[in-house]
C-alpha cells in the first residue's frame, strides 16, 4: 500500500499529518511525499521525518502544482492500493485498516472514501455528518453533480481503475470531481460511515485561497455531465456563473434548477433519491455562491425563478428582498449574519481530543530539522 502525500508550504500542520501516518494500526505501507517547491520548512520537516521512519520516501523539487505532483506520486508508488492524504489533515489510527477491510469485503471496489470530522482554525472539531451517501449506486449518481467523496479520505485500488487512474490538468482545483465521475462510470465507489480523518479548514487551505477557480472548474464539469447524462438540463449557460455574474446568470441558474426538478419524476426509482439529493445540493451550491461572493442582489431573481424560497432560512428573506435596492448594506448585514452563524457553530464543536483518536500523540513534534 502506498500513500500519496503532496506537500506545499505546509509547515504549520505538517507534523501532525506525518505523525498520524506513522501511527497507523496497519503498518505495511510506504509514503510517497513530494515537496512541491515549498519555500518554508516543509521539505526539511519531511526529510527529518523520513530519517526517523524509513517508510517515508521524500522527493524535493521545484513547484509544478498539485495535479502534476499527484500524477508523479502515482507513477512512483509501488503499492496496489493508493491512499490520498493532505499535509494539513490528521488520519485516525484505524483509517488504513478500515479501508483495506472494505476492499477485502467487496471485490471490484475501485475507490473507498470515509466520513470525516472537521477541524477548525480555532482547534476545535465538528462532528461527522450523520447522513452521508455510502452505497455505490447512490455515489455513482452523485458523482455526476458534485465531488461525491472527500479527496484526502480516499483509497484507490489501482487494479480496479483501468485507464482512469490519472488527474487531468484541465480541471484545476476540481481534479477529484473529475476523477470520481470518470471512475463511477466503470467501477464502484463506497464511503465508510465511520469517520477516519480530521479534515482541517483554515485560511490557507485551497478551498479558501482558490475558491473562484474551484467553482469555475466544478461548474464546467457539471455542465459536461449534464450534456452526457441529462441533456434536457444542459445548455443553460450556467458555466458562465463565475465569469459573468449578474441578474441574467441568476436567471440561468434558476432555469437549471427547474429543469432538474422536471427530470426528477422520470428517474428510475432506484436512482431517484440520489438524484433528488444531488439537485438540492446544486441548488445550495448556486445559492451559497451568490450569497457568499457579494452577489446577494441577484439572489431574489434566482429564488423567484426556481420557486426556492422555502429552501432558504426565513431570517434571510428580508435581506435578499431588499438587496436589489440596498446591495451594499445587505451584503454587510449578511456578513454579520454569517458571524452569528459562526458563533452558533462554535457552540456545537468539541475539543479535538474528544473526536480525533490519537490526537494528543500527533502533537509530538517531528524530529528537529
Amino acid at each position: 500500500m502506498s500513500v500519496l502525500l503532496p506537500v506545499f508550504n505546509s509547515e504549520k500542520f505538517l507534523s501532525q499529518a506525518l505523525t498520524s501516518l506513522s501511527a497507523q494500526s496497519f503498518a505495511d505501507f510506504e509514503v510517497i511525499a513530494i515537496d512541491d517547491g515549498s519555500t518554508d520548512r516543509s521539505g526539511d520537516m519531511l526529510t527529518a521525518h523520513a530519517a526517523a521512519d524509513p517508510r517515508f520516501h521524500v522527493t524535493r523539487r521545484e513547484n509544478r502544482g498539485l495535479i502534476a505532483t499527484l500524477n508523479e506520486a502515482i507513477a512512483m508508488a509501488q503499492g496496489r492500493f493508493l491512499a490520498r492524504m493532505d499535509a494539513d489533515d490528521i488520519c485516525f489510527p484505524s483509517r488504513f485498516k478500515a479501508q483495506l477491510a472494505a476492499f477485502a469485503d467487496e471485490p471490484g471496489l475501485a475507490i473507498c472514501g470515509t466520513n470525516f470530522v472537521t477541524m477548525h482554525a480555532n482547534g476545535r472539531v465538528s462532528r461527522a455528518g450523520a447522513d452521508i451517501l455510502s452505497e455505490p449506486r447512490d455515489l455513482a449518481i452523485a458523482s455526476r453533480f458534485f465531488t461525491s467523496l472527500r479527496h484526502p479520505t480516499v483509497m484507490i485500488d489501482r487494479e480496479a481503475m483501468g485507464d482512469q487512474l490519472h488527474y487531468d490538468n484541465a480541471y484545476p482545483c476540481a481534479e477529484d470531481f473529475d476523477l470520481f465521475r470518470r471512475v463511477a462510470e466503470q467501477g464502484r465507489l463506497r464511503q465508510l460511515v465511520e469517520p477516519q480523518l480530521a479534515y482541517r479548514l483554515h485560511p490557507g487551505s485551497v478551498s479558501r485561497l482558490r475558491a473562484r477557480t474551484m467553482t469555475q472548474s466544478h461548474v464546467g464539469i457539471l455542465e459536461e455531465n449534464l450534456r452526457r447524462f441529462y441533456p434536457q438540463a444542459s445548455g443553460t449557460g450556467i458555466d458562465g456563473l463565475v465569469d459573468a455574474p449578474g441578474p441574467q446568470t441568476a436567471a440561468l441558474a434558476a432555469d437549471l434548477i427547474c429543469r432538474l426538478a422536471r427530470l426528477a419524476p422520470a428517474q428510475p426509482e432506484t436512482e431517484r433519491p440520489a438524484f433528488n439529493l444531488a439537485r438540492r445540493t446544486i441548488f445550495y451550491f448556486l445559492y451559497s455562491y451568490m450569497m457568499f461572493n457579494g452577489k446577494i442582489a441577484n439572489v431574489a431573481a434566482f429564488l423567484n425563478g426556481c420557486d426556492g424560497w422555502s429552501l432558504v432560512r426565513r431570517r434571510e428573506w428580508p435581506l435578499i428582498k431588499a438587496a436589489p435596492m440596498l446591495s451594499g448594506l445587505c451584503d454587510s448585514a449578511y456578513r454579520r449574519v454569517r458571524q452569528i452563524d459562526d458563533i452558533g457553530a462554535f457552540l456545537t464543536t468539541c475539543p479535538a481530543v474528544d473526536l480525533v483518536p490519537g490526537f494528543n500523540q500527533t502533537l509530538s513534534s517531528t524530529p528537529e530539522v
